[in-house]
């Protein structure tokens, strides 16, 4: 009977182990095999929104890149422009300031030449006034000596006159 009851209290034993295997492989499955899964999955889940995320940072990335690339381009297009335009006005100014300097050197050309001219017609009026002072003087001298030829004198200048009216 020793060898009985110690088989079957073996047969129990064992038994009652796989029962307490069972029971806790049960309670395993049943209340923490779902949070195991539910973890999984939600690491699963995030991994894949991260991967989202990750891509969807990458195209961001591309298109950033892609409007500095534009943007570099575009300023040195502006760049380019505004070197132009200041050539332009660079060459405009220049051209400007020559054109100031023509019309001063000739400003002051014709000043120097009006006021030489003025100084021709004050030296001609004086030499004018100077000559005819001397010239009545000489004249009233001589004709004082010869009437006869101061009435030719008149007469040949009246007759001249009259052929330049005509």
């Amino acid at each position: 009977m020793f060898a009985e009851e110690t088989l079957l209290s073996i047969i129990f034993r064992l038994f009652n182990f796989g029962l307490i295997i069972a029971l806790a492989a049960y309670c395993f499955k049943i209340y923490i095999l779902p949070g195991i899964y539910a973890a999984i999955a939600k690491e699963e889940a995030e991994k894949q929104h991260l991967g989202y995320e990750k891509i969807k940072s990458e195209q961001e990335q591309a298109a950033l890149d892609e409007c500095i690339k534009e943007d570099r381009v575009t300023c040195e297009l502006f760049k380019s422009k505004i070197d132009h335009w200041k050539n332009v006005v660079d060459s405009t100014r220049v051209a400007y300031e020559k054109k100031c300097l023509e019309r001063d050197g000739e400003l002051r050309r014709k000043r120097v030449q009006r006021i030489e001219l003025q100084k021709k017609y004050s030296l001609q009026a004086h030499v004018a006034q100077s000559a005819a002072t001397q010239l009545e003087q000489s004249l009233s001298a001589y004709f004082e000596k010869n009437r006869n030829a101061a009435e030719q004198y008149i007469e040949h200048i009246v007759t001249f006159m009259g052929k330049r009216v005509q």
